[in-house]
């Protein structure tokens, strides 16, 4: 076919009469099929269809017949970046520009491709070469803003997002983004004022419903927080996670005094989301159970004909509280320990579950409850697993677990496949309401996967109390040692870690997208190369940090290898592989030589021998400029627990399941008449739900306590610069601002240590901190 035919085609094409213009282009190459301008212009012509991995194919194929065409190479960048994958087009646009530097498109392409990549830096230039010949693109200026705010300039970004806006001015989109570098420059007024012309041109924008939100908790104005982060919700979002999460921040603060639908409603939502943090859901969720279901946590209360224990047993919110967080409601756990207990001893097989439950349910709870119960003692069992079996155990359940163990443990080694056994896998259920299966003798005899043939009551115990615990063995095993171990405390604490991982965590809050770097934030900084996570304990730090930085290489060292191997374990649920977890001693970490833009260090350096010590290697660790988070015990927000750890001792109490379970029994559970100091700080503490914890609180072989005076002395002697605490709670900061408003920066820890004084319980969550090192002048 002649030439005439494919400038036939071509003129098809571009009236847009794409089945004319295909048939002449495959007619042109069922004769000629290596004809590279027919492949190319089908190759666009099915990307413009839909079809974008035979376009890909179609425009390989030009490229390996005629490489030296720089259209070619765009067009095949174009559709790996409609694809998602920015890496693979990034060096085809190089190409096309190394053919013909002159092609403003494809360095716009090129900048997209390289800031969506995490490049942003290589992107400025390319950015800068398109808009010198289209200075009026304002999706070119918007995207340039983008990248340098990702650059930690926020000044240059927001002289490119104004010039955006003065080409489009409803760009809802531009003015959003220009809200987030004003609250980079602390210009918060200036940002809401933009936020809410985004949402005046484009009402269903949920970003900025979210933005607004973000701005009004910061300010501790929740009420405010929730109406903005409930609109985003309602809109069909772009990015329908960033709601939840930031719901979810809001309702931990949410005081509940009564059963409300609503909220209810949130909670499920947010326990909906696999990008939400659960933990913080755990305070309302059993308030609003137990306001529900009175009757099942007040004995002498009549049963409610509109909750019945059945219900209560199948609600989605109590489920989902019980599998995914640690309960921290003593109430929830008193009805929730009677449940326990009356299930399982009413036999292996169910038992008559409508039998007298001592007045603890309120009514009759039906003939066929043993498999309808099924999926809450699933539940429960993950509880337990969650809490590390804190639940208190009486002499009656413990007699009969030790021979339900026994008539499991010879069935393992009598049976073949018990999976079919419903009888047996009851029995199985009812062990995971005390113990995790992994302990169990023989257990390995049965086949744990595929878990899809264990009864559907049974796959999450199988896969949280075995199959994770088996994943971690194979980790522990393989984990590489930077260090050895040999200072005497960090064995004494290695030792107490091995055995007992802490803190136990199942879930994240998992940013939308990467992080941007805000100018001057303590929490962000600029935007770190390498980052050292030292004391990692079971890997929620370093992992939270990964997922805020995805391109980011983190190391991650702790002393404890089962500690790690749960931390790689949960690395692995959450898709994070930028982490390279190590067995280390902080202090022998100067073996690593070489310095970080960023080490975060929580929760380690008061648990240490001397902890001016191990912060001082971390110092040595630190690049000129780089910034350091450190959490540390404060002394005044620990009194009462240091007062409680001697009230223990004196006790003679020790940190076995059996004491421990006997101390939360006498703190929660047994009345006015418990005997017990007023340690109101103490009783507060979540810690105490959770038996790991417990032990992390009130037996840890190691402890130091710190005075805001001290911290500025130690930073001083480190030549170090406090930059700024982070506050859990949203109140702090509105609270200290108004009592302290010639410190905008709030960065005077002596007005610090007054407003301390003055609400000793502040910092009961450690000082948590950043600190800066200077660069040498």
């Amino acid at each position: 076919m002649s030439t005439d035919t494919l400038a036939e085609a071509l003129r098809h094409h571009e009236a847009g009469e794409l089945e004319k213009a295909a048939a002449l282009y495959q007619a042109i190459l069922a004769k000629t099929p290596d004809q590279a301008d027919a492949l190319h212009l089908l190759g666009v012509l099915t990307h413009q269809r839909g079809d974008a991995e035979a376009a890909l194919g179609l425009l390989r194929r030009a490229i390996a017949q005629n490489p030296d065409i720089p259209s070619f190479h765009g067009n095949l960048g174009n559709v790996l970046q409609e694809l998602g994958r920015s890496t693979e087009a990034i060096p085809h646009y190089e190409k096309a520009l190394a053919l013909d530097p002159d092609l403003p498109p494809i360095h716009y392409n090129l900048a997209i491709a390289l800031a969506a990549s995490n490049r942003p830096n290589e992107a400025v230039p390319h950015f800068d070469a398109f808009l010198a010949r289209q200075p009026d693109h304002a999706d070119g200026r918007m995207a340039y803003g983008n990248a340098l705010r990702a650059l930690a300039r926020p000044e240059e970004a927001a002289a490119q997002l104004e010039r955006a806006i003065a080409l489009t001015p409803d760009s809802a989109a531009a003015h959003n983004q220009l809200g987030n570098v004003l609250r980079d420059l602390h210009a918060p007024e200036k940002a809401r004022r933009h936020y809410k012309k985004a949402l005046l041109y484009q009402p269903d924008f949920a970003e900025a419903h979210c933005n607004l939100g973000e701005m009004a908790y910061e300010k501790g104005d929740l009420k405010r927080a929730m109406f903005h982060y409930e609109q985003a919700l309602a809109m069909d979002a772009a990015f329908p996670e960033a709601p939840r999460i930031g719901l979810a921040q809001v309702l931990q603060f949410l005081p509940s005094r009564t059963y409300r639908p609503p909220i209810e409603n949130l909670l499920l939502q947010c326990f909906a989301s696999d990008a939400v943090g659960y933990q913080k859901l755990a305070a309302l969720g059993a308030e609003q159970i137990r306001y529900k279901y009175p009757e099942i946590f007040a004995t002498d209360a009549p049963a409610s004909g509109t909750a019945t224990p059945d219900a209560f047993l199948k609600d989605p919110l109590l489920l989902a509280l019980l599998a995914k967080t640690i309960n921290i409601d003593p109430e929830l756990e008193r009805g929730l320990t009677r449940l326990r207990r009356h299930f399982f001893l009413a036999g292996d097989t169910g038992g008559d579950m409508g039998g007298d439950m001592g007045g603890d349910m309120g009514g009759d709870m039906g003939g066929d409850m043993a498999s309808g119960a099924r999926p809450f003692l699933s539940a429960l069992g993950e509880q337990g697993l969650n809490n590390a079996y804190a639940f208190l155990v009486t002499p009656e359940e413990e007699t009969r677990l030790a021979a339900l163990k026994g008539e499991i443990e010879t069935g393992l080694a009598l049976a073949g496949e018990l999976k079919k056994d419903d009888a047996f896998c009851h029995k199985l259920l009812l062990f995971s309401l005390y113990a995790p299966l992994h302990c169990l003798a023989g257990i390995d005899k049965q086949k744990a996967e595929p878990l899809a043939d264990w009864p559907d009551f049974l796959q999450p115990i199988v896969q949280r109390t075995w199959l994770d615990w088996l994943e971690e063995q194979g980790i522990k095993e393989k984990l590489a040692t930077l260090t050895p171990i040999e200072d005497a405390i960090s064995r004494a604490v290695r030792s107490l870690y091995e055995e007992h991982p802490y803190p136990r965590w199942f879930s994240a809050d998992r940013p939308q997208a990467p992080a941007p770097a805000p100018a001057k934030s303590p929490d962000d900084g600029d935007a770190p190369n390498e980052i050292l996570v030292a004391g990692c304990g079971s890997g929620q730090q370093a992992i939270l940090r990964a997922l805020r930085h995805p391109h980011v290489p983190i190391t991650a060292v702790d002393l404890s290898r089962t500690s790690l191997a749960y931390g790689v374990r949960m690395a692995r649920r959450l898709g994070v592989e930028n982490i390279d977890f190590l067995q280390a001693d902080l202090l022998k970490l100067d073996i690593l030589k070489k310095q970080f833009p960023l080490i975060e260090c929580g929760g380690v350096l008061h648990h240490m021998a001397d902890p001016v010590a191990g912060w001082s290697v971390l110092t040595n660790l630190l690049r000129p400029g780089g910034r350091m988070f450190v959490a540390l015990y404060s002394a005044r927000a620990r009194e009462d627990i240091v007062a409680a750890r001697k009230w223990i001792a004196d006790l003679g109490l020790q940190p076995t399941p059996k004491d421990m379970r006997a101390l939360r029994k006498r703190l929660f559970f047994d009345g006015d008449d418990a005997g017990l100091p007023d340690f109101e700080t103490f009783k507060r503490c979540k810690d105490l739900f959770d038996l790991n914890g417990c032990r992390d609180l009130l037996f840890h072989v190691q402890e130091h306590h710190f005075t805001l005076p001290q911290i500025e002395k130690i930073l001083d002697q480190l030549g170090l610069r406090f930059a700024g605490f982070h506050l859990e709670d949203p109140s702090m900061g509105p609270a200290y601002a108004t009592q302290y408003p010639e410190d905008p920066t709030m960065t005077n820890l002596g007005n610090w240590n007054r407003f301390e004084a003055a609400h000793p319980s502040a910092f009961i969550n450690m000082y948590q901190f950043w600190c800066e090192k200077p660069v040498a002048t």
